[in-house]
């Protein structure tokens, strides 16, 4: 334009050239473009170390969703995990359940064995209903709830919105339905592959050959014995409620989140005696089932939901929506206090109860800490692996957290 002149112009007339401002403007423009190629690198995710008792994450980034597989385990997403299963030979495998997947950590990687982008039952041509069976990542599935590894080196999925119980080869990738079809109530006194469960949630290998089933919408608990035949025994059919301590198991109600499209509730453990435990979800107990004795009892929870009696007996404490249970491997039963945001262990002998993880603050905090300091966000399972560390389900946060450490004596 006429009568205007450049940055460059108005700068050479207070002395300084033309040229020396552009070969100012020229470096600075490629000392920008050079900071814009170089990235600051990436601080790597700490590893889990430190004195027994610490808890850090060794599973997950805390970010809600699912980024492919193959990433390494501290920078994958998972969705809501709800379980973790540990190999006698240690490989480790997550339910992650709100991508309904199962997914096992390969060395430092995270990859889907079973599942895949489509929710569903089965694969497309159902090959899955065969003994062959079909390749897992083609098995869709519906929001699973638990993977248990058997004593013939597979591992039993509990496909609960699916109704079914699936078996995993991991020696194949394989998966065939062992247990259940459609959702409803059938097969008691038949075998089992041809029951109706409603929503099985979890289930517990009787040291015998046999399982447990907690049979969630059914509200009732289910054994199938080492001949493949099904039976009912505790619970009445869909009675839920709450009765039977001091009554026979058959006799008793148990409360399970129930309706057309619950959220999933309670759980099945045994002992070495073979009495049977119960996560009685919305009636916040925990229950023992004695068969040979034909009693129940309640061992944990007042019935009200709430925090408190650590340090006391477990049926004067309270509990808040029990979920997962599993015994360590210092013969204390652990639970997943999911509302009270915290681990509690109970002394099935003694009864007495204690918080072993979480402050009750429902957050992520305390990583690299002590456990009971930490925070946790509606922590609803809890494993040990092969060295006997605690590993926790942080539902919430989206995270599988290790306690350093052996888990001690009673």
């Amino acid at each position: 334009m006429r009568g205007h002149k450049t940055t460059q112009q108005r700068t050479a007339s207070k002395g300084l050239p033309a040229r020396w401002w552009a070969a100012t403007l020229a470096a600075l423009a490629a000392a920008a473009l050079a900071a814009c190629d170089t990235e600051t690198p990436a601080t790597p995710p700490r590893p889990c170390e430190g004195a027994d008792g610490t808890i850090c994450t060794v599973i997950g980034n805390g970010e809600a969703g699912f980024d492919g597989d193959g990433n390494p385990l501290l920078e994958s997403n998972l969705y809501w995990p709800i379980d973790v299963a540990v190999h006698p030979d240690g490989r480790t495998w997550v339910i992650d359940w709100n991508n309904h997947r199962v997914r096992e950590a390969q060395g430092d990687k995270l990859q889907t064995v079973v599942g895949s982008d489509t929710l569903g039952d089965g694969p497309d041509d159902h090959s899955d209903l065969t003994p062959a069976g079909a390749v897992g990542t083609l098995v869709n599935l519906n929001h699973p709830t638990q993977l248990v590894p058997m004593d013939d080196g597979s591992l039993l999925l509990v496909a609960w919105h699916n109704h079914k119980l699936r078996k995993y080869d991991p020696l194949t990738g394989r998966v065939h339905v062992v247990v259940g079809g459609g959702a409803g109530y059938a097969g008691d006194g038949g075998a089992a592959k041809g029951a109706q469960l409603d929503q099985p949630q979890a289930v517990a290998k009787d040291g015998k050959g046999g399982l447990y089933i907690l049979d969630q919408r059914n509200q009732v608990v289910r054994h199938i014995d080492q001949d493949g035949v099904i039976h009912t025994v505790a619970g009445t059919v869909k009675g839920d409620g709450f009765a039977g301590d001091g009554l026979k198991p058959l006799e008793a109600k148990f409360s399970f989140p129930k309706g057309s499209n619950p959220p999933p509730g309670g759980w099945v453990a045994v002992d070495a005696k073979g009495r049977v435990y119960i996560s009685d979800t919305l009636n916040h107990r925990i229950r023992r089932v004695d068969l040979a004795a034909q009693t129940v009892e309640t061992i944990a929870g007042t019935g009200e939901a709430g925090y408190g009696g650590d340090g006391g007996k477990g049926p004067e404490a309270k509990l808040n929506n029990p979920r997962k249970i599993t015994f360590g491997p210092d013969g204390r039963l652990y639970i997943g206090d999911e509302k009270n945001n915290r681990i509690r262990a109970l002394d099935v002998d003694t009864l007495t109860i204690t918080t072993v993880a979480g402050d009750g603050k429902a957050t992520f905090a305390g990583d690299f800490g002590p456990a009971a300091k930490a925070s946790l966000w509606r922590p609803i399972g809890v494993s040990f692996n092969v060295k006997g560390e605690m590993l926790i389900v942080d539902t919430y946060n989206h995270r599988i957290r290790r306690v350093i450490g052996t888990i001690g004596g009673k």
